[in-house]
C-alpha cells in the first residue's frame, strides 16, 4: 500500500479534474509537469486526445481523501 500527499493546488485540481477534462498544457502549467507525471504513473490520471481526465482509481482517492492537514495538503491512500 501507498500513500501520497498533494499539496492544495494539485488537491484543487484533481476536484475539477472530476468535473471537467483539462488540456494538457494548461494542466502541466497549473501543477507542474512532475506532478502531473507521477499522477499519470500512479494511474490516476489519463491523457486522452489531448486532454488529463482522472481516472476510476483517482475518482475513488478524491471521494475517500482524508481531511487536509493545517498546511492544506491531503494525503490520498488506496
Amino acid at each position: 500500500m501507498w500513500e501520497l500527499v498533494v499539496n492544495r493546488t494539485t488537491w484543487y485540481w484533481l476536484a475539477r479534474l472530476r468535473v471537467v477534462p483539462m488540456r494538457v498544457a494548461n494542466s502541466a502549467d497549473e501543477v507542474g509537469p512532475e506532478m502531473v507525471a507521477k499522477l499519470i504513473r500512479l494511474k490516476l490520471v489519463k491523457c486522452v486526445q489531448g486532454e488529463h481526465r482522472l481516472t476510476a482509481l483517482g475518482a475513488q482517492l478524491i471521494d475517500a481523501a482524508h481531511p487536509p492537514m493545517l498546511n492544506g495538503d491531503r494525503v490520498l491512500i488506496p
